[in-house]
Order: C-alpha cells, then structure tokens, then sequence
C-alpha cells in the first residue's frame, strides 16, 4: 500500500509524542513493505504552499512549507484552501492508497476533505484534543480544564495561547472581555458580517466545531490511545462507531527494562522529562519539592528542552538556584532507558488533562514508578498498569505529602515497580493499523 502520514511537526526539528509515534508507526509500515510518505509542516514567509522533499532515516518527508499569516487565520487553523489545493494537484496523477493523520495542527482538516474528494480511505489517530480545542489542551486561559468548545468568549483567548498562530493576535483578544467576544460570535452569523474582517474571523471560529467534526465524519476509523478521549469525543458529538480506542504503547517495551533496582539508593532521585511550560505542570513540582523537610534525602532533576518563553526561562532560572535541583537539557531519544535508570520516581504533574503520555508508557516498561495528576490519560495509565500513585490535579501540598511520604518508606517504591503491568507495544498497534487498512483497501499481503 502507499501511505501517506500527515503530522503537524516532524523529527528531527521537533521530537515530541506524537512526532515520535508518527516516526515509528512510519518505520513500522516500511519494514512491512509498504510505501510510505509523511507530510509535515514548515515554516515559511510566503502564503503559497511548497514541498521541501527530504528522507529522515529512509522515511521520504515532504515538509509543506508556508507562512500562518494568512487573510483568515481562524479558518486556515482547521480548513486551509491552499493545502487542499496543492495535494489536489499532487495526487492527481497517483493517489495514496491510504491517508492516516496524526494530527491536523497547521496543515489543518483539508488532507481529510482532498482523501473524501479521491475517494482515498482516511484513517486518524487522536494524539492530543486539537478536534475540539485548538490549542490541543482543552485548558483554557485562567487554568481551569474544559470539556469542549461550548463558549465562544473562552476559545477566543485558548486561540490567543495557541503557539505562532495566535500569539500575534493576543493584543487584540485581551481588549474585549468573554461577553464581548460573544456577542461579535452573535454578530458573525448574519450576512453583513462577510464583509468586515474581524467579524469573518469570529464567524470561522464559530464553525470550526462542526466542520472538523463533518470531515473526520469520512473517516473509517478514528483510533483513540485513551478511552477517556472516547467518552469526550462522544459528549461532543463524535458518533461512537467510528472511534477505537487503540493504545499505541512504545516500539519493543522490553528494551527499556532497567538493569538498576529502584529506592535503594542512599537518597530518592525524583525526575521530571519533558518542557518546561506552564500546562506541564514542571513548577508544581518545583514548588512540591521546595516544600520537602530541608534534610529529606532527595534529589529532583528535570530533562527537556531549552526554554522557549519566559516563563520557562524563569523557572529554569529557580531550578538552577537550588542545591538539590538540577536541569540537564534535552537528550536523544534512544537514550530514554539512561536518563530512567538515574529516576527512582518519574513525576508527571500536568495541568491539562493529557492523552497517553509517551514518557508514562517509558517509564513504566524500565520499570520506573510515576507519580501522575489524577486526570484524563494520566490516571487512565497508572490505573491500567498499575503504575504507581496519583494526586490531585495542582494540589501542590498533596504532591509534596505524597512525595515526602516515599522518602520516608522507600521500599513503597520497589513494592511499587514491583507491581507494574507490561505496556503495550507499538508493533501490536501496528497490527491493528495494518488490518483495518487492509479492510478498507482491499486484499494486501503484509509481513
């Protein structure tokens, strides 16, 4: 089968979730023997969408390259006209035999509109919430968690906080307040509006709801990692015979097992991976740790990438002020097992509700206990594995009990590693992928 793969970023200029799950599901289905191509963004000054061909590892990349400056930055978020315009032109001659899309961000729903033209099968597999938020979080401005788009006046400022796309626009939303932003939702709707700017974006935003869902409608399957995104899906009105929840786990869980046992150490090495933005939650755990009794044999180490903003500057800046904290970067992904053999307890905090983060499934097939915010994904895995212990979403007093409570009683951390279910594995998932592209293309031999 030729297979096209579209994701909102890849590797090696982005390594994220996603971007991972989207580089091994691509390996997976080569080494199966089909023909595979991912579709990708990159940035650009001009409107007009190109290709930039390159291979990553043997995975021919096609990095669609154009500017987010656009006359409708609302309705390009989700339905870019000049994204379906080049892959109608691409795949006039040879279409793919299947679409699969990993994420909709910057390339928007048109991949889906172009496959339902051609009449190509059109899989999706939901890594984060972007089909109900654009921000992908479902967490709106003032922190609190969001079930859905159900009030206008909140998606407005979630699109302000939603990375180069809307940060330029984040001036404008903070001069009106909620009901403000409704009534020009209000006002968008009747035929006049057209003509002014502001009102056209309100209007897209409006209709973003119900045109994401009408396009992954065409879809044959919606795979979902968490059932807790099922349930979402189905309260905003996604039908629940197209969604299966399918856990993707990791590529050979069985690699990662640690060599070293954990708690046995002469103090409790707590860890922390990922960025260190404000919806992750890392200076909850900062603030959790600081809370500990000056004496606590402990340690807390934080790996991710360089700060992007300022927040995560500052709080870098507070890690690296404290004698038992430390930052030690990014690292290479194959190196994930090292970085886990140095963690007694990963720790991951979240403030959104996450999907199924890739660094708990990690974790958990080394061996490695998490403490997790008890919510969405996160709960969903220390639940089904076994994984260790959850607290209160932004309790930072109870991260901190807990915490200090498995300082005092390592062997809690053994007798929890101990426990641990086995994860998933990728290569199960991609079985699973694989026959439900089999149903929908036809006969396929497949390895």
């Amino acid at each position: 089968m030729r297979v096209a793969l579209f994701v909102h970023r890849f590797l090696p200029t982005s390594t994220g979730g996603t971007e991972l799950y989207a580089f091994h599901l691509a390996r997976g289905l080569l080494t199966a023997g089909h023909s595979v191509e991912v579709y990708t963004w990159a940035p650009s000054k001009v409107a007009k969408v190109e290709c930039k061909e390159d291979v990553f590892q043997e995975i021919p990349v096609c990095r669609l390259s154009f500017s987010l400056e656009t006359a409708n930055p609302l309705r390009d978020e989700y339905d870019h006209p000049l994204v379906a315009e080049y892959l109608r032109q691409r795949w006039a001659a040879q279409p793919p035999d299947v679409v699969h899309i990993l994420h909709f961000g910057y390339l928007s729903t048109s991949p889906a509109l172009v496959a339902k033209e051609l009449e190509i099968p059109l899989f999706v597999t939901l890594t984060d919430m972007w089909v109900l938020c654009p921000n992908g979080l479902l967490l709106r401005a003032d922190g609190q968690l969001c079930e859905g788009p159900s009030d206008v006046g909140e998606c407005v400022r979630c699109y302000a906080a939603m990375g180069p796309r809307g940060a330029r626009y984040a001036w404008l939303v903070s001069l009106l307040p909620k009901w403000g932003w409704r009534g020009l939702a209000r006002l968008s709707r009747v035929s006049f509006g057209e003509g002014i700017r502001y009102l056209r974006w309100m209007n897209a935003l409006v209709q973003r709801s119900q045109i994401v869902r009408s396009r992954l409608g065409y879809a044959r399957t919606i795979f979902c990692p968490a059932r807790f995104l099922c349930d979402l899906l189905q309260k905003n009105g996604y039908p629940q015979q197209n969604l299966v929840w399918a856990p993707h786990g990791i590529s050979h869980p069985e690699r990662l097992r640690r060599q070293s046992p954990v708690g046995e150490g002469p103090e409790l090495r707590f860890g922390y991976i990922g960025p260190l933005e404000y919806y992750k939650g890392a200076h909850l755990l900062l603030e959790a740790f600081l809370l500990l009794s000056p004496v606590a044999k402990a340690s807390l180490t934080f790996w991710g990438r360089p700060p992007q903003g300022d927040f995560d500057q500052r709080l870098l800046e507070r890690i690296s002020s404290e004698t038992r904290t430390v930052f030690r970067g990014p690292f290479n992904p194959r190196d994930i097992r090292a970085v886990l053999e140095k963690v007694d307890v990963l720790v991951v905090p979240s403030l959104c509700y996450e999907n199924t983060p890739t660094v708990i499934y990690e974790a958990l097939a080394s061996g490695t206990p998490v403490i997790a915010s008890d919510q969405g994904g996160m709960r969903e895995l220390i639940m089904e594995y076994k994984g260790g212990w959850l607290f209160p979403r932004g309790d930072i007093q109870a991260l901190a009990e807990l915490m200090e409570s498995l300082i005092r009683e390592p062997r809690r951390v053994s007798q929890a590693a101990e426990q641990i279910r086995p994860v998933p594995s990728l290569e199960e998932h991609l079985r699973l992928v694989e026959a439900l592209y089999r149903q929908n293309v036809g006969s396929v031999e497949v390895s």
